[in-house]
């Protein structure tokens, strides 16, 4: 009879540290494509200097993560739309850092109430904050390109 209740504490510390491991696994991956998002916007916008930090709480779920790079896909084809444009990529080689996080709240934040996360410009860091339950904008970077530029 005392087996039971341990083996139903095993098994929950199992699933436990298993979601723990799907969820750092994510991150991991999330991370090394900011990361390499970074290099193309630093070649695409002209900053050599271009750093990025992500900054996502473990709270989120592997699922929710994913979704955050896939959002993050978009962020970056709209970046490099815009940093077509002489004028933008002027202003945007003036940001020292990318700052991504993630965010649940489903409300529609920013100036451009079209996506779902946000973009801002403080100072020199531009702070990207991607949605982990909704896209971005449908695989429509157009509308993440009007959100980079309504900044400037």
């Amino acid at each position: 009879m005392k087996t039971l209740p341990f083996l139903i504490l095993s098994l929950f510390i199992s699933l436990n540290s298993y979601a723990g491991v799907k969820e750092k696994k994510a991150l991991r991956a999330f991370t090394e494509k900011a990361q390499s998002a970074t290099e193309k916007i630093k070649i695409a916008c002209g900053n050599a200097t271009l750093t990025s930090e992500v900054n996502i709480e473990k709270k989120y779920l592997a699922t929710g993560i994913y979704i955050a790079e896939l959002n993050l896909a978009d962020f970056v084809a709209g970046m490099l739309m815009v940093c077509k444009d002489a004028d933008y990529k002027e202003e945007i080689s003036k940001v020292q850092k990318l700052i991504f996080s993630a965010t649940d709240n489903a409300n529609k934040t920013g100036k451009n109430k079209k996506i779902y996360g946000e973009i801002k410009v403080v100072g020199e860091v531009m702070q990207i904050v991607l949605h982990i339950k909704y896209s971005l904008s449908n695989g429509q970077s157009n509308l993440v390109a009007n959100a980079i530029k309504d900044l400037y």
